[in-house]
């Protein structure tokens, strides 16, 4: 590529939308940004405070693209891709370390340190359920339609759960930790 999206410091996470049109950067010396890989343009700066460049953690798209979202060590923000702005705003008890958006723009999910997945409603902004793992929750995934959540955690388990009812759907443990998972686009497969 012609252009870099970080100077100096390097990247702490990033994440690339669906269609591979744009990359949520977060770096170290700029903080969060939105930037289109076709040409190389920044289109947002995305920090969690005004005058600072937020240290995020984690990042991620909406299926369609439509939304994206960023974490901070204990702060999440909801933001909308067509205009930049904040669609929302939440504070965690303990550090998140992974993120994930619905395919309805409905869902939000934060894997946490103590090993709770918070379920964040964004329609109505706020938190709708949460989920307890024995340890660090590396991965979270969400289905397109926003009925089915997955977590993979440190200690090796892989769970799905019903946004709708709550209840398990799927328990697997691995010999070590579960750094990613996610679902087929028909909801048919957890990976």
């Amino acid at each position: 590529l012609p252009w870099q999206i970080a100077e100096k410091g390097g990247l702490i996470t990033a994440s690339i939308d669906a269609d591979g049109g744009r990359v949520l950067a977060g770096a170290v010396a700029h903080g969060g940004s939105l930037w289109r890989l076709s040409d190389g343009a920044r289109l947002y700066d995305w920090n969690h405070e005004e005058g600072t460049h937020s240290v995020l953690v984690a990042s991620a798209f909406s299926p369609d693209g439509s939304l994206a979202a960023t974490a901070e060590r204990k702060g999440i923000v909801a933001w909308r891709t067509d205009n930049g702005q904040p669609a929302g705003f939440w504070r965690t008890e303990a550090g998140v370390r992974s993120l994930a958006l619905s395919g309805d723009g409905r869902w939000l999910l934060a894997g946490l340190f103590d090993g709770v997945a918070m379920l964040i409603d964004l329609q109505a902004g706020q938190p709708a359920g949460r989920i307890q793992h024995r340890f660090v929750i590396n991965a979270a995934a969400l289905d397109g339609a926003g009925r089915l959540v997955v977590t993979g955690s440190d200690d090796g388990a892989v769970q799905a759960w019903s946004i709708e009812d709550g209840g398990e759907r799927l328990a697997w443990r691995y010999p070590s930790g579960v750094s990613t998972v996610a679902i087929s686009a028909d909801s048919r497969l957890v990976y």
